[in-house]
């Protein structure tokens, strides 16, 4: 699905957003969102989602619940722990808002959200590549988790390339990257190489 959407935004032709499901890791959570209607005819319904949890082979509803998005995310990771989840972007415009990166619990509520201002100095964002709708600022992606012996006890993080001067046209240049990791269950920006405070 992000193929299909990079390729369509680098042009700023954007589809409409319809319903998509994201699944953790082993499947034990399942996180779908619902596009805010864009024809407003229904009451100015805005973006929501559900979460489900796998019970005996089959998934249950935990809750459904408003996201900050205005119309949707682009796309979004979920835990296999307990269902807490991040997402990223804006649909029509990525890069853009102070909902950029959006984290929740697992009861769908919003723990943090991060403009690229926030994650990124100004001489970082100074190197990014803007089309006329979306800034490109965002790499792979995944969630990962600190480097301790017991598992049980150890924090699970996003990791986000952020990656500045993308070639989206193939007369660019690659001006760099830098790894972000922030800790899901309280959106702490932890620093490379520092061990995130308990």
């Amino acid at each position: 699905m992000l193929l299909v959407i990079s390729s369509a935004a680098v042009g700023d032709s954007w589809r409409s957003p319809t319903p998509h499901t994201y699944s953790s890791s082993s499947g034990n959570y399942r996180l779908t969102v619902y596009p805010a209607d864009l024809k407003r005819e229904q009451g100015n319904l805005g973006c929501e989602a559900t979460l489900e949890v796998l019970q005996t082979r089959r998934y249950r509803q935990i809750w459904r619940k408003p996201l900050v998005n205005d119309i949707a995310p682009v796309t979004a990771l979920v835990s296999d722990r307990d269902g807490r989840f991040v997402t990223f972007d804006n649909w029509l415009y990525m890069g853009d808002g102070d909902d950029t990166i959006a984290i929740y619990d697992g009861r769908g509520r919003l723990t943090r959200k991060f403009a690229l201002a926030d994650v990124m100095s100004q001489e970082e964002l100074d190197k990014l590549t803007r089309s006329v709708s979306s800034t490109w600022w965002r790499g792979d992606y995944k969630l990962t988790s600190t480097d301790v012996e017991d598992a049980e006890r150890s924090d699970e993080l996003v990791q986000i390339q952020l990656v500045f001067g993308q070639d989206l046209t193939g007369h660019g240049r690659d001006l760099g990257e830098r790894t972000l990791h922030i800790r899901l269950r309280d959106g702490q920006i932890i620093e490379p190489g520092i061990a995130p405070p308990a």
